[in-house]
């Protein structure tokens, strides 16, 4: 639940204040004129008294040196910089006091990080916690990203990566660990998905796992990762979900009721937000974002003072400028004060108690279903960043690859379960080896003509295919408010390639590049009539399927019909993408699971594949998290393989690219190269055993 913190001192007070965030929803005006909507005085939040009053407060906030900056100069006596002096000293006492308890933890069993390594990540959540305040945000601190970990879970993250010190990097097995530095006997790990990726010459991403610290029962997480090739590489780690793998939820055993008779007049205060794509199932996103608030008591959709039908509305039994409704006072404040209008709750759609289960938390600064209208993060780079005490590291001899190690080709049954590997990056051919021919006939793919400069496949250098301008795969809001997210995306330095070339490899085998002679052989060899993606109106599938037409443009499927051959003879091809999303936000994990045990199976004509569920890096939906999309995919591999269903590895390709292809800025669109290899795997599955070589 969110828990506001109180201010820190009771003699303080503080003038409230309205976020001045662009408002592109619609307002129902209040009769009697509150709610104008005006706003004309957004000043900082100041804290209110003497200027010695500031600086405690200041210092009190553990923001260090900083707080000298923050003291506003109005009604400082003559020997302000004596008194900053003596501040300084007492302020080095506390950082001392602080480098000795750091000692004292790390001879009491905590892992191998340094104290400056400790003292640099306290640091630098202390400068993101006095961005807040500054811009007058500080009840938004707590909310998301490294705010929420440090304010409600006592955590402070520290990542060493490869190289630190004076070690050099050796090619192998590396790793990226991260510590916990403000609690170093932590046992609840896993309970944290944290992203990493490592990108330079070889690009390796996904989640950090939960790791047992040397020789006691405490905790840390690691992502490994087995370097080959030389360069210098980049690491990113951020966070993403608290209790990610919860799974208590059942949105059809919660109490929802489908009227207008809201109990309004039994909570002395009401706040309401706009949301964001909410339209579907904004009733159990409304009973989770009260589940979720501390103090929640009651709510109702949508929002009443927001015409679009979109948001919802939150009872408490507390005064309205409390420290729990101070985060939902940004658009037009002053309603919430008021009585509810009866006008205004007749176009309730629906209302209810919080559901009270135990709940997941989104921590990124991506897409939100509520945060990202509630409390945007002040910036996408830092506020859900883990903290790293460098950021690059080089290895300068590359390693060697055993043979004997290496398959000749990838095998569907012997490899594909698990596909570890990593994307291997080339020099950006020269447009005499790859011809720039931008693909023409956009109009025929219903998702992929928004991408006009899409490259074509070349038939006879297939290679070609996987050349990327990384920048032209984001940005493109086809929701309504999607601009909102852009503004707060993180853009990366990979996001910002314009001439990407490179091909996931498997670590022991090699995938097909097929030319387009190769795959009519196959196609007529096993006679294949249809080459199709089911997903029963999912955009992922739309997307897929728009990538194997444009593949298959200048093949033939098999003419049955022509060819007089009996359908038993022939092969349909089925790639199905389940819509993992919605099992995962409507149901528990055992509905899901029997949905996945019922599917068809195959016909002898047939042959099904199934995609995995990418790497989710939002919270589009509620309970749509990485975290659950690994335990779906492996219940989803259970389920269908007895059936005779062939699974295309998605999740770990796709963890490299969710923040940087995603359409929407939504982090489950996941287009570019994870998708074409998605299609390179398929055809190479289908054909690898039925070609002369």
């Amino acid at each position: 639940v969110i828990e506001t913190p109180k201010p820190y001192l009771s003699s303080i007070t503080f003038r409230r204040q309205t976020m001045g965030m662009e408002r592109k929803f619609k307002y129902r005006r209040n009769l009697n004129g509150a709610g104008n909507g005006k706003n004309k005085d957004r000043q900082p939040l100041i804290v209110q008294g003497h200027w010695w009053s500031k600086s405690l407060f200041l210092i009190l906030l553990g923001l260090g040196p900083l707080a000298l900056s923050f003291i506003e100069n109005d009604g400082l006596p003559t020997n302000a910089a004596t008194s900053g002096t003596q501040l300084h000293r007492d302020l080095q006492r506390d950082e001392n006091l602080q480098a000795r308890r750091y000692s004292n933890m790390r001879r009491l069993g905590s892992p191998d990080v340094s104290d400056m390594d400790m003292r640099n990540a306290i640091e630098f959540v202390a400068k993101r916690k006095a961005a807040y305040y500054k811009k007058g945000r500080s009840h938004q601190w707590p909310l998301r990203g490294i705010g929420y970990l440090s304010e409600h879970q006592n955590m402070v993250l520290t990542a060493v990566v490869p190289g630190l010190g004076r070690n050099n990097v050796l090619s192998g097995l590396n790793k990226v660990s991260i510590y916990d530095a403000q609690n170093t006997k932590r046992k609840d790990c896993d309970l944290l998905t944290v992203w990493v990726r490592v990108s330079g010459p070889e690009i390796f991403a996904g989640s950090a796992k939960s790791v047992k610290n040397h020789d006691s029962d405490y905790c840390h997480w690691e992502f490994s990762f087995d370097l080959r090739a030389a360069g210098t590489y980049k690491v990113d780690a951020k966070v993403l979900v608290w209790n990610g793998r919860s799974d208590q939820v059942d949105p059809q055993n919660m109490t929802i009721i489908h009227d207008n008779k809201v109990p309004a007049k039994s909570y002395s205060s009401h706040i309401g937000f706009p949301g964001f794509n909410m339209k579907k199932s904004a009733e159990f996103m409304c009973s989770e974002v009260c589940t979720r608030v501390s103090n929640c008591k009651y709510w109702s959709t949508p929002a009443i003072h927001y015409v679009d039908h979109e948001g919802c509305e939150l009872y408490f039994d507390e005064k309205f400028e409390s420290n729990v409704t101070q985060p939902f006072q940004y658009y037009f404040p002053e309603v919430g004060a008021l009585p509810v209008d009866t006008s205004y709750v007749a176009g309730t759609l629906a209302h209810g108690v919080p559901h009270g289960n135990t709940t997941m938390r989104y921590l990124g600064c991506g897409w939100s279903f509520w945060l990202s209208s509630v409390s945007p993060c002040l910036s996408a780079e830092d506020d859900d960043s883990v903290h790293l005490q460098k950021s690059h590291f080089e290895l300068k001899a590359p390693g060697t690859v055993k043979r004997h190690l290496v398959d000749s080709l990838c095998d569907i049954k012997v490899h594909e379960p698990t596909d570890k590997g990593r994307w291997v990056t080339k020099p950006y051919p020269s447009s005499k080896k790859c011809p720039e021919k931008v693909e023409v006939n956009l109009g025929q793919y219903s998702k992929l003509k928004y991408y006009t400069n899409m490259l074509q496949h070349i038939g006879d250098k297939p290679s070609c295919w996987y050349r990327e301008n990384i920048t032209s795969l984001v940005g493109k809001c086809h929701t309504g408010g999607c601009g909102m997210v852009r503004a707060n995306s993180w853009h990366s330095s990979l996001q910002k390639q314009q001439k990407w070339y490179g091909m996931w490899q498997n670590d022991k085998c090699e995938y097909l590049e097929l030319l387009d002679t190769e795959l009519q052989y196959c196609i007529d060899q096993r006679q294949i009539v249809s080459i199709q993606t089911e997903g029963g109106g999912n955009s992922v599938a739309r997307y897929i399927g728009d990538y194997i037409q444009q593949r298959l443009a200048h093949v033939k499927l098999f003419d049955a019909q022509k060819k007089q051959t009996p359908k038993d003879e022939t092969l349909n091809v089925t790639l199905h993408v389940w819509n993992t999303t919605g099992l995962m936000t409507t149901g528990s994990r055992d509905q899901w699971r029997a949905v996945l045990e019922n599917k068809q199976r195959p016909e002898p004509w047939e042959e099904r594949y199934w995609v995995e569920t990418m790497y989710i890096t939002s919270e589009r939906m509620p309970y749509v998290t990485a975290a659950k999309a690994e335990m779906i995919n492996q219940d989803a591999y259970d389920a269908l393989k007895p059936l005779g269903y062939h699974k295309i590895s998605a999740f770990d390709m796709s963890a490299a690219w969710s923040y940087d292809s995603a359409t929407e800025m939504d982090g489950i669109h996941i287009i570019g190269p994870p998708m074409k290899m998605i299609v390179t795997k398929l055809f190479h599955f289908l054909c690898k055993d039925h070609l002369v070589h």
